[in-house]
């Protein structure tokens, strides 16, 4: 090559990288800050805090390990809801500003980053804590912790996926520390392989493929026909290859009507004022940050719910989506239907999948409203 045709070559690559560092320079400033660590106060129209509001992200000591939550409502003495969030390992509170922002004059929030996970993530923390037992355990000591700040003798308890696992267990064995159970996407079967709702997934997808031509995700679906479900429930390569992307294209995943959700919650997460910059890279489960998937999805026991908790002492209220086959509407009807409880609801939402809260949030905080007033 010309020596002369060289030095330009090199000057645009120079130029290429250098434009290349500016934009990732420009992107992890702006990411900066959009991380400030902290959540905004509530304001009157006057733009001075309402008093007696709250709006914090607290720091508290729980099972040896320090854990974060974010605590938000307009009214300290109104009713205080602890919410548990799914996975295990997957904090909701960045995709819930339309829900929060209809709740948050009625009701305390409080939004607590479980043990091993995003703001809750210590590199110190013993992974040999993370057991059910534990998450109970803490459950009850957040509890606690609310019910001394709030000056209240009962708070409500709402779970989501994974979180009304956990929350099952709560309140069958402390009833006296909850006003009511809200199970939202309710599991019934083992937390992380729910081999019936799995199959059930299954056949729908194969079904829905067939009548409708996708011969691509037929063909997926049937190169694991012949497995034993409980086999193909616990294959990484359906669930991660083909099952997920399916569950997704179908509507009967964690949305029904966006086939592809992930991209915006990654920016809601990025957008997110609350998380810091590496509650954000932990929220991704990077560098470690994501103690809890790792550790809860491979020991949790397997549990039929209808066997090991077919009673409890407090109010309870089910909410699922109709098209949701992440954790199967039709056995969360069945288990209600089962349970024993002194007061039971149960509420469809009839354009949802498995991310109600997020799909349909105005019909979600009527309900809660109504409920719990």
């Amino acid at each position: 090559m010309p020596i002369v045709k060289k030095k330009k070559l090199l000057k645009v690559i120079r130029i290429v990288l250098l434009c290349v560092a500016g934009l990732f320079i420009v992107a992890v400033a702006s990411l900066l800050v959009l991380s400030p660590g902290r959540t905004d106060s509530f304001r009157n129209t006057g733009d001075n805090v309402i008093v007696g509001s709250v709006a914090e992200i607290a720091s508290v000591e729980i099972g040896g390990s320090v854990q974060k939550m974010i605590i938000r409502g307009e009214d300290e003495n109104n009713p205080v809801i602890l919410f548990l969030h799914g996975g295990p390992g997957s904090p909701e509170y960045p995709f819930t500003e339309e829900m929060r922002a209809l709740l948050e004059d009625d009701f305390i929030i409080c939004w607590w980053e479980q043990r091993g996970v995003s703001m809750s993530y210590s590199k110190d923390l013993d992974p040999k804590t993370l057991t059910l037992e534990q998450m109970v355990s803490d459950t009850v000591d957040v509890t606690n912790y609310l019910r001394e700040r709030f000056g209240q003798d009962k708070i409500y308890l709402m779970g989501h996926s994974w979180g009304t696992f956990l929350g099952m267990y709560v309140v069958r064995d402390h009833p006296q520390l909850y006003s009511a159970y809200i199970g939202v996407g309710q599991v019934v079967h083992q937390v992380v392989h729910q081999v019936e709702s799995e199959q059930l997934a299954y056949d729908y997808m194969l079904e829905k493929a067939h009548a409708t031509g996708d011969t691509k995700l037929e063909k997926k679906l049937l190169e694991f026909s012949g497995m034993d479900p409980m086999e193909r429930a616990l294959d990484m390569e359906y669930i991660a290859g083909v099952r997920t992307a399916g569950m997704d294209k179908l509507g009967i995943g964690m949305m029904h009507e966006n086939p592809n959700p992930m991209p915006g919650m990654i920016w809601d997460v990025i957008i997110c004022r609350e998380y810091s910059f590496k509650d954000k890279l932990w929220w991704m489960g990077l560098f470690g940050g994501n103690l809890a998937s790792e550790r809860l999805w491979p020991i949790v026991p397997p549990t039929d719910l209808t066997q090991g908790i077919p009673s409890v002492d407090v109010p309870v209220i089910i909410m699922q989506g109709k098209y949701d086959y992440q954790t199967s509407a039709a056995l969360a009807r069945e288990y209600f239907e089962q349970l024993e409880a002194p007061q039971k609801q149960y509420f469809v939402f009839e354009n949802s999948a498995h991310g109600l809260i997020v799909e349909e949030p105005e019909q979600f905080a009527l309900i809660i409203k109504e409920c719990l007033q």
